[in-house]
């Protein structure tokens, strides 16, 4: 309910990185150490849609490449590919549950799959093209 009201009263910019707390002293009136318990909602309040956009679209982006990458013929890749996917899934899933921003090792696993997904990305261009020039 309090990141509620803060996403509603700074929807575009939020309230800054790690305000979220200082904010819900603003709506309870107690200060202590206060977590959204969702990172959709932390990061709304935290840095409003525009920062919210820039944190989800690379992992949404991600999450779409890696299952691309799952129809790779290669066993070994397959499995890799495989992996990355499940995790970005359900890193993506779990974060209506739990905050994950602020997790480092989190953020290295997200830059691994995000470097595979742009790998995936372009072999995938490049297949095409191969393909379009033994067609013609």
């Amino acid at each position: 309910k309090t990141g509620v009201n803060i996403i509603k009263d700074h929807p575009f910019i939020g309230v800054g990185a790690g305000n979220y707390a200082y904010q819900a002293y603003n709506y309870y009136g107690t200060w202590r150490e206060v977590f959204a318990h969702s990172n959709f909602i932390e990061l709304l309040a935290d840095l409003g849609i525009i920062g919210f956009l820039i944190y989800y679209i690379p992992r949404i982006w991600c999450i779409v490449y890696l299952y691309k990458g799952l129809k790779i013929e290669n066993k070994n890749y397959r499995y890799i590919y495989t992996m990355l996917f499940s995790f970005c899934l359900v890193s993506f899933v779990f974060d209506y549950i739990k905050i994950s921003y602020n997790k480092e090792y989190l953020q290295l696993l997200f830059l691994v799959s995000f470097a595979t997904a742009t790998i995936t990305k372009i072999d995938l261009k490049k297949n095409k093209k191969t393909e379009l020039a033994r067609t013609n």
